[in-house]
């Protein structure tokens, strides 16, 4: 779904993709939770680049074991989304369905318009800025609480590649500047939920040693190491000639 960011006349519905699934209004009454079914299809449509077919949604909510009901079933769920956001918030195409919510707020598209922002920025510190605001609308997993089809999974993957980008960004942007505390934090929160990120072990070796703590950060190695033999892999190259360097009082290779 294409949405705005302006400002629009009616009280704007604010959607919270980037952590638990939640919406709701700037202005009035909060709106409450749906049903699961309901919700996935919700995301579904936020997400879609325009109509999603009634093949699509059956399989999205329910892979291979779609129900002989599915159709009525989600004839029902669109019912309750015109209820909740008015009659005119999903339009009926032949085959298909699709959101109109010119007052919809998505968190996940302000996220990618400052991380649009940040690649064009004049100045580190400006680009350090936009980065940090972006990062700073996660609040956990992205569609937390949904079940994802096929369609939510490849959005959830692509946002969280959007994620670890900007986060190593951020890292390295910090480095530059003598934060080496913002970093160690940014790559551990980073780290809790990659625990096989080389990029990212690299960069906290580095943040360690560069702010003194050189035993730290080869026990960051050990650490990496293990998890990476945990999932049946070995340390690559650039994170043992960072160990190397730090063991041999070696300028460190570059990220």
């Amino acid at each position: 779904m294409s949405v705005s960011l302006t400002l629009a006349p009616a009280p704007a519905t604010t959607f919270r993709l980037l952590g638990l699934f939640s919406f709701d209004r700037d202005e009035g009454a909060p709106l409450r939770p749906m049903w699961p079914k309901p919700s996935a299809l919700l995301a579904l449509l936020l997400v879609a680049d325009g109509p999603v077919t009634l093949e699509r949604i059956a399989a999205e909510l329910w892979g291979d074991r779609r129900p002989e009901s599915a159709v009525a079933n989600i004839r029902g769920y669109i019912g309750l989304l015109r209820r909740r956001f008015g009659g005119g918030a999903v339009r009926t195409l032949p085959g298909s369905y699709e959101l109109a919510l010119p007052g919809a707020l998505l968190d996940s598209d302000a996220f990618l318009d400052l991380l649009d922002r940040a690649e064009n920025a004049g100045s580190p510190g400006e680009r350090e800025e936009l980065l940090g605001r972006a990062l700073a609308l996660w609040h956990g997993p992205a569609l937390s609480g949904l079940t994802h089809g096929p369609v939510l999974e490849s959005w959830v993957e692509r946002m969280n590649g959007h994620r670890r980008r900007a986060t190593l960004q951020l890292a390295e942007l910090s480095l530059g500047v003598g934060r080496h505390a913002r970093a160690q934090d940014l790559l551990r929160q980073h780290l809790v939920g990659h625990p096989t990120d080389e990029s990212a072990y690299q960069l906290l070796m580095r943040a360690l040693h560069e702010a003194g703590d050189s035993s730290a950060a080869l026990a960051v190695y050990q650490r990496a190491n293990r998890r990476l033999v945990d999932h049946g892999l070995l340390p690559g190259p650039r994170l043992r000639g960072t160990q190397q360097a730090i063991l041999n009082h070696r300028p460190l290779p570059p990220g």
